[in-house]
């Protein structure tokens, strides 16, 4: 359904207006306890209420902080139950998928990773625990007190690997004292059953358990039963609080993930026919592509053993010491996951096989004063992954096995100072040394049906030695009790690392760094019912790293990725919410966003998807020997769309004492956008918006509700990315391999807390 960027504003302001639109992203949340020395006097509890978060490491009210972030709670996750999920709550945030592997772009910063060995721009962090493998996040993200969304680079406390941003899962903790919990469960269309619950036990007069767990079944949603959701999950945590100066949280959580896993689609714009489904996958039999996957295509007949299989375990620990000046906080964590899986993309088949290990550890020292908020650390990472993949199809086929070991260690520090009772000044450094070896080989092979086997030597690279520092420097000033000014300069970086070839060795990739700035307002008025926060920025991105499926030096068809580009990022965002009484909701949020290539030159052997006949905004030339010189120069990037927003409504309906209704719905919009960095124009996907809705009742006495739920109510097909597939569409132009998100999806949700 393709839809016009005027309609997508217009549909904004009726959805503002309209008492069935939803807040799938509204701020309000339960009143929380700030810790904030200078933290205005009592709330309003029928105005909007404070949200809390720690994503600096310390408690401060989001009203009372500087940081670009977006927070999710409570109602607003029912729905988000896996990476993928976000861009339907959250525009900024566009995430697709390549294979298992969530791809996640932030205001245009992000991965299009296609494999295990690929590095994430956005650092995923579960409660202080850094993951590196981002197929592991999905499955833990049950138990959720809050989600927090940091946008642009967090490099002072977050370190590599966060250019584009950070998101943090914070998962509830035990609560000493307290015999309580919950057991939910929601059924729906495609099949969907799931169930979730905790359990909080106290142990004793200083400490508690508290055990949690998630059971997802449902189906794919693309035509051959890619996309569906098969996983189990549990977390257990024990809180020990000796006394009032030291406490003790160990946790250790569970994971599987079954099924089919990943579902491409083939888009085409402007000749699709009338029984067109835009959800129907690539490897439908009776094929609708044979060119991709034909009856004839060795070594299968048919795509039909797609599957995923992944196994995780992981446990954390963090000790927080009052030792008078400082509170002390340490947290060694220790993660293992086994995956394999076959999937198909573009027009290759891919299989994996990881073992992967990654251990960190964080100790920091911090402490909060009216005068002076600082925080200073050491960090440790060390990561060991056993990986063979392999892509083939009928043409071609290639395998490998290695093995990589990045590691890196850190130190930081942060502070905020009072310079005036109204104005403060914050300054951070972090420094970063990190390392990248391993080991591979080459092969011919279509892992698992075709065993590995080669004559090429097994390649040793030398190691990869990186340094950085990362800075943050700002200001905020207290314009009104309740208005805020800030201005910020923050950097940060990905990686580096090497792409793996044939014949020519191990091809070296530095890391891509970002700068941003940022200046904004924040606004409370009328006793607490409005709030307006606006914010504008420009991001500097330098050697934009991009993984494709692309010819290396010598000829071959491989997975590579590159240092490609430079490009400057500028944008507006608005956020208003207003909550006219304390029965109403709203809230509009609107993001413009302006990126352009200042340069983006790439050389690869071939054309490939850049001939004249596939219709790139790109320009390539000629250099000789066969390689060409790639440049998209002046375009956007991918994944970033011009306009985004939501905008979003709640009234609550008091039944006396049967309870009450609670009814809200949402709209999310986004103008067209580039899917890759083909730039064909198949890879574009239009302006589109999403609406959802739902109702929820709970009895007088709070402890029991039943919601009735429909996201994406009009069946719009919403495309996140993909690559270019070099066979003529119909419009004359090449077919594009795309991810999609669900289609119309609905249901019940029940929820029971003891």
């Amino acid at each position: 359904m393709k839809h016009s960027l005027n309609l997508a504003f217009g549909a904004s302001i009726v959805a503002l207006m309209s008492p069935s639109i939803a807040a799938a992203q509204a701020v309000e949340a339960e009143p929380a306890q700030a810790t904030d020395a200078d933290a205005d006097t009592e709330q309003n509890t029928n105005g909007i209420a404070d949200i809390v978060v720690t994503a600096e490491r310390r408690s401060e009210r989001v009203q009372k902080s500087s940081l670009s972030i977006q927070v999710l709670t409570g109602p607003q996750l029912a729905d988000v139950t896996r990476p993928q999920d976000l861009t339907a709550v959250s525009p900024a945030v566009q995430v697709g998928s390549g294979g298992p592997t969530p791809q996640i772009f932030i205001r245009g910063i992000g991965d299009p990773a296609q494999n295990s060995r690929s590095q994430s721009a956005v650092a995923f962090n579960i409660d202080n625990v850094y993951i590196a493998r981002t197929t592991q996040v999905g499955p833990l993200m049950f138990d959720v007190a809050r989600l927090e969304i940091l946008k642009g680079p967090q490099g002072t406390l977050y370190g590599r690997n966060a250019s584009g941003g950070a998101i943090n899962i914070i998962t509830n903790n035990p609560e000493i004292g307290e015999m309580s919990g919950y057991f939910g469960g929601s059924v729906g269309n495609l099949g969907l059953q799931s169930f979730n619950g905790a359990f909080n036990a106290p142990l004793g007069e200083n400490a508690a358990l508290r055990i949690a767990g998630q059971v997802v079944d449902r189906s794919g949603y693309t035509s051959n039963g890619g996309q569906d959701e098969k996983t189990k999950a549990a977390r257990a945590k024990l809180l020990w609080e000796p006394s009032d100066s030291v406490s003790l949280l160990v946790s250790a959580d569970i994971s599987a993930v079954r099924g089919q896993g990943s579902g491409v689609v083939v888009k085409e714009n402007g000749a699709e026919p009338t029984n067109f489904d835009p959800w129907r996958d690539i490897t439908q039999t009776p094929l609708a592509y044979p060119f991709l996957f034909g009856p004839n295509t060795a070594p299968y007949t048919a795509p039909d053993d797609r599957f995923i299989r992944s196994d995780t375990k992981g446990i954390s620990a963090e000790l927080n010491a009052d030792l008078g000046f400082a509170t002390l906080t340490v947290i060694p964590a220790y993660r293992h996951q086994n995956q394999e899986f076959a999937s198909y993309t573009s027009r290759f088949r891919f299989y994996e096989k990881l073992k992967d290990e990654e251990t960190t550890l964080e100790a920091r020292l911090g402490n909060d004063t009216a005068a002076l908020k600082w925080v200073a650390g050491v960090y440790y990472f060390d990561e060991n992954s056993d990986l063979q993949y392999s892509a083939f199809n009928a043409a071609r086929r290639s395998g490998t096995e290695l093995l990589l070991q990045p590691s890196a260690w850190a130190a930081f520090a942060q502070a905020t100072v009072s310079v005036t009772p109204r104005l403060r000044a914050i300054g951070g450094i972090r420094y970063t040394a990190e390392q990248v070896e391993g080991r591979y080989q080459q092969g011919d092979s279509a892992l698992p049906l075709v065993p590995f086997t080669s004559t090429r030597p097994i390649v040793t690279v030398d190691p990869l030695k990186f340094r950085r520092t990362n800075f943050k420097a700002g200001l905020e000033f207290d314009a009104a009790p309740q208005s805020m000014l800030y201005a910020t300069y923050v950097t940060g970086f990905k990686g580096g690392g090497f792409s793996l070839t044939i014949s020519c060795g191990a091809e070296e990739f530095s890391p891509e760094t970002v700068e941003a700035l940022t200046l904004g307002s924040r606004n409370r008025f009328a006793d607490n019912k409005v709030q307006l926060n606006i914010e504008a920025y420009q991001w500097k991105y330098k050697d934009q790293q991009t993984s494709y499926i692309g010819q290396d030096g010598c000829g071959v068809t491989t997975l590579l990725t590159r240092n490609v580009g430079n490009a400057t990022i500028r944008g507006l965002s608005t956020d208003l919410t207003v909550k006219p009484t304390p029965l109403d909701t709203v809230r509009l949020a609107v993001e413009y966003n302006h990126s352009r290539y200042d340069d983006f030159s790439n050389s690869q052997f071939g054309i490939g998807s850049y001939a004249a006949a596939g219709g790139s905004r790109c320009t390539p030339t000629a250099t000789g020997g066969g390689f060409f010189n790639i440049d998209c120069s002046g375009l956007p990037l991918p994944r970033t769309p011009r306009w985004s927003g939501s905008a979003s409504a709640e009234h609550v309906f008091e039944l006396g004492g049967a309870g009450d209704l609670r009814l809200t719905g949402d709209m999310v919009f986004a103008s067209s956008r580039w899917l890759s960095i083909d730039y064909v124009p198949n890879g574009r996907d239009d302006a589109y918006q999403t609406y959802n809705a739902a109702l929820e009742y709970r009895p007088a006495s709070g402890n029991f509700s039943l919601t009735a739920f429909m996201n994406n109510i009009t069946d719009t097909a919403v495309y996140t990315g993909g690559s270019s597939i070099p066979f003529a569409a119909p419009n004359g132009f090449n077919y594009f391999a795309a991810n999609i998100l669900p289609p119309r999806t609905y249901g019940l949700r029940a929820r029971v807390d003891f």
